[in-house]
């Protein structure tokens, strides 16, 4: 029987055994739509985007030297990050962007642009590393966590904004969910199932805001097969991305995410009345330990020695290979069991 105990009011943690699961994890391309090309010795490992046509010389081609970058104006923001550490520790993170002056690198030059700061971290909980076999965001304060025997556990973070210890009191919501290679936060409780046979089950949990109902109040569908990449992430309003063994990244949205349809192999028109993409939006991908996203074209890469990097999908609405800047905005990060941010794209309008 799966063990739990209270940190404050309302908080709770798993007890137990577990690892984190779904990332690293290699297979064989067998797209049914785009399959790419095999992968060469001499792979680069930068980020790049898909060249671009030729333009005429009055067109801006901005280049920042490892993607091809939109003119478009400063916009400040931030992002909550959770991360679990490997004594299973829960840590709340704040990513804040700012307008000010930075300087371009490689250079003494002076600009205005963005400026990164990374909130220290705050423990907000324990034992989410044993038991838990993954965890996930899953729109505006839910938070999902596998545990080992597959039980879906709902929590609810009412603290996101500050991170203090504010949680409601989790519950289960569903069962035998640890057969997934993955399982993908959307937003509006919406989750994507992975199996290691390539295929992709939708699930919406319609009571994902307060965790009310049964476990088995869910909806359900295969709505992909041959989703043989070597990871996959959410990136909010039904857009999830792809990254190829050899490193591409494709970018794929699923239309109807909020109230799927079934995706028949042999009815095509199924596939296409459901689903945009697959377009090829940027190489090199496949450097990464971990790749999440927040929502709205922003997403985040871990690299093997710590860094984490910071990038904007401008054309993250239709696959455009429009990229805006990227940054490294932390340092130490290769360590963390788990690493997600809350997905933001259904957060209600102020």
């Amino acid at each position: 029987m799966e063990k739990y105990r209270t940190l404050r009011t309302g908080l709770w943690a798993t007890i137990g055994a577990g690892l984190l699961a779904g990332y690293g994890l290699s297979a064989a391309v067998n797209q049914a739509i785009a399959t790419p090309q095999a992968k060469s010795a001499s792979k680069r490992k930068r980020i790049t985007t898909k060249k671009p046509r030729a333009k005429s010389a009055a067109t801006p081609k901005p280049f920042n030297g490892n993607v091809r970058v939109s003119p478009i104006p400063l916009t400040e923001g931030s992002n909550v990050i959770y991360t679990v550490n490997k004594d299973g520790e829960l840590e709340w993170h704040k990513h804040i962007m700012k307008v000010g002056m930075v300087t371009v690198p490689g250079t003494k030059v002076r600009k205005r642009g963005i400026v990164h700061t990374m909130t220290p971290p705050r423990q907000i909980g324990i034992g989410w590393a044993s038991g838990m076999r993954q965890v996930h965001p899953g729109g505006q304060k839910t938070i999902y966590g596998i545990t080992d025997a597959g039980a879906l556990r709902w929590f609810r973070h009412d603290g996101y904004q500050t991170g203090i210890f504010n949680w409601a009191q989790d519950t289960v919501v569903g069962k035998n969910w640890q057969s997934f290679r993955k399982v993908i936060g959307m937003d509006s409780g919406v989750l994507y199932g992975w199996s290691p046979n390539g295929e992709l089950r939708w699930y919406k949990n319609i009571n994902y805001t307060n965790g009310q109902g049964r476990d088995m109040d869910w909806a359900a569908h295969v709505v992909g097969k041959h989703w043989n990449f070597q990871d996959i992430f959410g990136g909010g309003n039904g857009v999830l991305y792809a990254v190829t063994e050899d490193g591409k990244l494709m970018w794929y949205r699923h239309r109807n995410y909020l109230n799927a349809v079934r995706v028949l192999e042999d009815v095509p028109q199924t596939w296409q009345l459901s689903w945009d993409g697959p377009k090829q939006v940027g190489t090199g991908w496949d450097q990464f330990i971990n790749i999440f996203s927040p929502g709205n074209g922003e997403i985040y890469a871990i690299k093997p020695t710590g860094e984490l990097m910071y990038y904007q999908h401008i054309g993250w609405r239709n696959g455009a290979t429009i990229w805006g800047e990227h940054a490294v905005v932390a340092k130490g990060w290769a360590d963390y069991a788990t690493t997600f941010a809350r997905i933001k794209t259904d957060d209600p309008m102020p």
